[in-house]
């Protein structure tokens, strides 16, 4: 498939010349979405330890994402810290502390990168 097929299907918007004389793609990236669909959703999966943050993650969200993200984050960490299980089953407190310790390590980092953006 040649460069006017790909250009007549609208996949391309413009084109930059670089100094190596190919010409690469130049656009403008679309805003990104969180991981798993929206905030919520990434929080939970932030507490259960499918998504392991770093401050990486947190560098092509908006700031209006990065603030909708450390609501949710805040709002499942105050929900994880009212269940209480009982004091004999250790695996369920375990399980609440792994929880509890993601999310506050999560939305440390969250607060300390949205910092350095201001």
């Amino acid at each position: 498939m040649g460069a006017g097929a790909w250009e007549t299907r609208g996949y391309i918007q413009g084109w930059k010349g670089s100094r190596c004389g190919r010409s690469t793609p130049s656009y403008n990236p679309p805003m990104v979405s969180f991981m798993g669909g929206s905030a919520w959703a990434m929080a939970q999966q932030i507490s259960d330890g499918i998504i392991l943050v770093s401050e990486r993650t947190f560098k092509p969200f908006l700031r209006d994402q990065l603030d909708k993200l450390a609501f949710e984050l805040d709002k499942l960490l105050r929900e994880v810290r009212s269940e209480q299980p009982p004091l004999d089953a250790t695996q369920l407190q375990q399980q609440r502390q792994r929880k509890i310790s993601r999310l506050t390590s999560a939305l440390s980092m969250l607060r300390s990168y949205q910092q350095r953006l201001r």
